[in-house]
């Protein structure tokens, strides 16, 4: 609910859930540290995190919905999108 990971499912499954609020992302095409792009959240929406309790979307949310929930994992963290970031690569 918060983005921090401690949701109703947190002592249910491993690996535990990671914690957007921390700002650390584990797939991204950008460098360490820094924000995942638009396109890397949305991929990883849509097909799932093998391994995780991360289903795939694709068939069960509309593309417009995946790219408004990458925009809110984009803000859990509290940092300010970077300049030039709009929401391009999203669609």
């Amino acid at each position: 609910e918060k983005g921090d990971g401690n949701g109703v499912a947190f002592p249910h499954v491993l690996p535990k859930p990671r914690d957007f609020t921390a700002g650390k992302f584990k797939i991204r095409t950008t460098p360490s540290g820094s924000l995942p792009t638009t396109q890397d959240l949305k991929n990883i929406i849509r097909n799932g995190m093998p391994y995780t309790a991360m289903p795939a979307w694709r068939n069960l949310l509309a593309d417009d919905d995946i790219r408004k929930v990458a925009a809110f994992v984009k803000r859990l963290d509290g940092r300010p999108p970077a300049p030039g970031s709009s929401d391009q690569s999203a669609r």
